[in-house]
């Protein structure tokens, strides 16, 4: 598949369990060797039938304090949300980018994906994105039946967005930061 007359499929191979995977992307080699910060995601509502994700990696080349430049630089067509999958991926990647050695790595609150992170990328700084981490929360208190509470009851609402906001305290003010 040509993009711009280059090859726009840049690996296309199988995970433990024979599912084929795609990986896709215009200039990656380049992108992934010079940047330092990744986001990676994933999508499950618009991939091919096929699969059940698309994942991406985007990169921040030279973003500033008024200027965001943040790159794709692979698509990937997964077909499941399994650690070993996401292993896979990142250890072909690696294989056909050796200089990939990402600085930082900033992905949602899915485990899989973060022990896949921590386990490829042991000298990366690895992160998650406030926004999946709130989501996980506002899923945790729909599920025990808080939200009439949450919405009606300021105190349970202020002890709600504590815990929120927790995921903004230093480590080191963790522990006193959970006891007021």
């Amino acid at each position: 598949m040509l993009f711009n007359g280059e090859n726009f499929l840049r690996l296309d191979f199988q995970n433990d369990q024979d599912n084929r995977i795609l990986v896709f992307g215009e200039e990656s080699r380049y992108v992934l060797e010079n940047g330092s910060t990744f986001f990676l995601d994933g999508t499950f509502k618009n991939c091919p039938k096929q699969f059940a994700q698309i994942y991406t990696i985007q990169v921040d080349l030279r973003s500033t304090e008024t200027e965001t430049n943040v790159y794709p630089a692979l698509f990937a067509f997964l077909p499941d949300k399994r650690q070993a999958t996401y292993i896979a991926m990142f250890q072909e990647v690696k294989r056909w980018c050796p200089k990939w050695k990402p600085d930082i790595i900033k992905l949602d609150s899915e485990a899989a994906a973060i022990n896949s992170c921590m386990l490829e990328f042991p000298s990366s700084t690895i992160s998650g994105f406030n926004f999946h981490f709130n989501q996980c929360l506002w899923r945790k208190i729909q599920e025990m039946g808080l939200v009439k509470e949450y919405k009606e009851n300021e105190d349970i609402r202020n002890v709600c967005r504590m815990i929120f906001a927790l995921a903004f305290l230093l480590i080191s003010f963790l522990a006193n930061g959970t006891h007021r």
